[in-house]
């Protein structure tokens, strides 16, 4: 790790409320029409967006991995875009955050600002919007994948639930429900979400018809028996989007590990110490979004800096892990997992398991 990344970093979001001001202030001077973007309140609403993209490229110079910045500027395009906001007040917004921090950041520790904000600038000028679905509806778990979805966006939870615990197990099973149905499901409306097609009430009130059926679908899982080993999981932040590491967690248990499932991530010490409290072999984490990865390097870092957990694996998923192939090592895990069977087939590597029905991807 490079330390003087992780300053930069560490210095960039622990100022990024006023960074995020002063960049909001001067754009709104130069660019008066980008105060109708953010209805009554325009500097509040750059402020808070602007303060969003500082803690992103604060994860991307302390992995080292400009891709995160400009990846999530491109998303950034996109989703303003669905709102109506013309690409000339992100890239305006995008100049005057880079102003502020060749103007504010101490010269002794100052990195190449450029490194970062010359791929964001590109990816802002090229990237597509994009339409493609995951669900399917050539499969039995993709078209009940679609009655599910359809029963939430019209606010009815009930029916919601039936559609997916009606199907077990004449239709589908406990696993192609969390993975043919619940994850497609998800991932479509974290799309609408994103272009526009949600309000932010309907995202919240999907997530929680989703929680809700996972846990009517625990009550289902057939566990084998214990194979000896704990897995402690944890998500890296506390957010919304944890469903992911429930469901990972759910699979292990199917699969005969003892999981400990934390709803939000402590802080690194108690972290560790819950390591050593529940004897966990394998920690798996979660990152939803590149903001959070940060947050993993620490949670990674006290796993290895505690005495008598030389012999712990980490393991790590989800979205914020796909901007880079690499980006895995760099927070310091052992392993990535980009499904319930690869994180399985990994684990049980790490923890020297034989397990013949994981097909590694």
């Amino acid at each position: 790790m490079n330390s003087k990344n992780s300053f930069i970093a560490e210095l960039i979001e622990s100022s990024a409320g006023a960074y995020a001001s002063y960049a909001a202030q001067l754009l709104l001077e130069r660019r008066p029409e980008a105060a109708e973007r953010f209805g009554t309140d325009p500097f509040a609403g750059w402020r808070d967006h602007l303060r969003g993209r500082l803690y992103e490229l604060a994860a991307s110079i302390e992995t080292d991995e400009p891709r995160i910045f400009a990846n999530r500027v491109a998303w950034t395009r996109q989703a303003f875009e669905a709102r109506g906001v013309p690409i000339e007040d992100v890239r305006e917004a995008l100049g005057c955050l880079r102003e502020v921090l060749e103007e504010e950041l101490p010269e002794r520790n100052r990195i190449d600002l450029s490194a970062y904000f010359e791929p964001a600038e590109e990816a802002l000028e090229g990237f597509p919007m994009d339409g493609v679905t995951p669900l399917r509806a050539d499969t039995p778990g993709g078209r009940i994948a679609a009655e599910y979805l359809l029963a939430v966006l019209e606010g009815d939870r009930h029916r919601a639930s039936r559609v997916v615990l009606d199907a077990i197990p004449d239709r589908i099973t406990v696993e192609q429900a969390y993975r043919e149905v619940l994850v497609p499901a998800e991932i479509e409306l974290g799309r609408m979400w994103h272009l526009n097609e949600l309000t932010v009430g309907e995202e919240l009130f999907a997530t929680s018809v989703t929680e809700m059926v996972i846990a009517q679908l625990y009550a289902l899982i057939d566990r084998k028996p214990w194979n000896g080993k704990v897995l402690l999981a944890s998500p890296t932040e506390t957010n919304r989007h944890g469903i992911g590491i429930r469901i990972i967690s759910d699979f292990f248990e199917m699969e005969g590990w003892r999981v400990i499932l934390l709803d939000q991530p402590l802080p690194g010490l108690e972290f560790a110490q819950t390591c050593k409290t529940f004897k966990a072999d394998v920690v798996a984490l979660s990152a939803s979004m590149s903001v959070h990865l940060r947050s993993a390097m620490h949670l990674i870092q006290a796993v290895r800096s505690e005495p008598g957990l030389e012999h712990v694996k980490v393991l790590v998923g989800g979205m914020a892990f796909m901007d880079s192939d690499d980006l895995w090592q760099r927070v310091g895990a052992d392993g990535y997992a980009s499904s319930p069977e690869t994180a399985l087939a990994t684990a049980a590597r790490f923890a020297g398991l034989a397990h013949p029905h994981a097909a590694v991807s």
